[in-house]
């Protein structure tokens, strides 16, 4: 017995225009549902687990980068921009917790560490508090572009905060911090001079 469907196509030429265009929409729909079916079964899925700050985000965007198209223009505006929100507000999360800790800067560091701690502040409330607050205000996302960061010594300001002792014994210590301490900050400043040349070749 035959189905409707080739009654249907043996009888095509007595069917009325309108009836031609809802069989030939019907047809479509069903090679589009076939095509889906044929695309969710080919798909591989996987499922990443892990504790905050573990490396997932990382891992799919290294399998971006080496198996997809890579990032657009866009996407390398944000990645980048999150970069320097770490390594500033990381900075930051150093300084506050080594006063929380009541830890002393080096006995021959501390007025010149303390004009450190001041300049890294300004720079701080510019690039990440005033920019926040705009973005809240409009309603947007606003980037910090690379003359931005590299403006105001920020770089060398990093490395001298860095190479102080007290700031290294606070991130040793970090799990004592009232804060969440983002944990890939030390990479970031430890290669903070290939991201500046990065940066600079942008």
């Amino acid at each position: 017995m035959l189905s409707n469907l080739k009654r249907t196509e043996m009888c095509k030429c007595c069917l009325s225009g309108d009836e031609r265009i809802q069989l030939e929409h019907s047809k479509r729909i069903d090679r589009e549902l076939n095509e889906f079916k044929r695309r969710f079964l080919a798909t591989q899925k996987i499922v990443l687990l892990g504790a905050g700050e573990s490396g997932k985000s990382t891992f799919l965007k290294q399998m971006q980068i080496i198996h997809g198209a890579g990032f657009n223009e866009q996407e390398i505006i944000e990645y980048r921009t999150q970069i320097y929100e770490n390594i500033l507000k990381g900075m930051v999360y150093l300084i506050n917790g080594k006063t929380h800790l009541g830890l002393p800067w080096g006995d021959h560091t501390t007025i010149r560490m303390k004009q450190v701690v001041s300049e890294y502040r300004v720079i701080f409330k510019s690039l990440i508090d005033d920019r926040e607050s705009d973005a809240k205000r409009l309603g947007e996302k606003i980037p910090i572009f690379p003359e931005q960061f590299l403006a105001n010594n920020l770089v060398n300001l990093v490395h001298e905060l860095w190479s102080e002792e007290s700031i290294r014994q606070a991130f040793e210590r970090r799990r004592e911090f009232p804060k969440y301490f983002v944990e890939n900050v030390p990479y970031y400043i430890e290669n903070l001079d290939r991201i500046a040349r990065k940066v600079r070749n942008f």
